[in-house]
C-alpha cells in the first residue's frame, strides 16, 4: 500500500474473504483481521534483505514474524501482569493488614500488581518498538493470487 526507504506498509487480507474460508479460525489472516473493526488493516513490514525499490504498489508479499517474538511477546503480555497480580496479593495483605481486613488488603495488592504489570508491558512495548528483531519481516513476493502470513 505504501513504500518507505526500509519498509513497506502492507494491507492484510480483507475480512469478507475470511468469512468464506473454512480455515478461518486457525489462520493468521483471520487473527489479524479480528484485531481490526472489519476495515482494512495495515502493518509496517521491514524489507530486511530486500530493497524497497524491488517492490511496487499493489504487489502481494509474504511476511514473517519470528517464532521467538511471538512466544516471548505472548509471555510478556499474559504472564507479567498475572505474576505481578499474584505477587501483589500477599504483599497487599501484609502492607494493608494493619488498617484493613485481611482479604481487602490482598485484593488491593492484586489490583496494584496487575496495574503495575500492565504498565511494565507498555514500557516494554515502547522500549522495543524500534527494535528490528521484534518487527514483521518481508519474506518475498507472493504468488499473484495468494498472500501468506508465515
Amino acid at each position: 500500500m505504501a513504500i518507505e526507504e526500509n519498509s513497506l506498509w502492507v494491507e492484510t487480507i480483507r475480512k469478507t474473504t475470511c468469512n468464506s474460508c473454512s480455515a478461518q479460525k486457525g489462520c493468521g489472516h483471520g487473527i489479524l483481521n479480528k484485531l481490526g473493526d472489519g476495515r482494512s488493516n495495515y502493518i509496517r513490514v521491514l524489507t530486511g534483505q530486500y530493497m524497497s525499490s524491488e517492490f511496487s504498489l499493489n504487489d502481494e508479499v509474504e511476511i514473517s514474524i519470528p517464532e521467538q517474538v511471538i512466544v516471548s511477546g505472548s509471555f510478556i503480555v499474559y504472564m507479567v501482569p498475572l505474576l505481578l497480580m499474584l505477587l501483589g496479593a500477599p504483599l497487599g495483605e501484609d502492607i494493608f493488614s494493619a488498617f484493613l481486613e485481611k482479604n481487602v488488603g490482598a485484593i488491593i495488592g492484586s489490583i496494584i500488581g496487575f496495574i503495575a504489570g500492565i504498565v511494565l508491558v507498555r514500557w516494554h512495548s515502547i522500549k522495543t518498538s524500534d527494535n528490528s528483531d521484534y518487527q514483521p519481516q518481508l519474506a518475498g513476493l507472493s504468488k499473484p493470487s495468494v498472500i501468506n502470513l508465515l
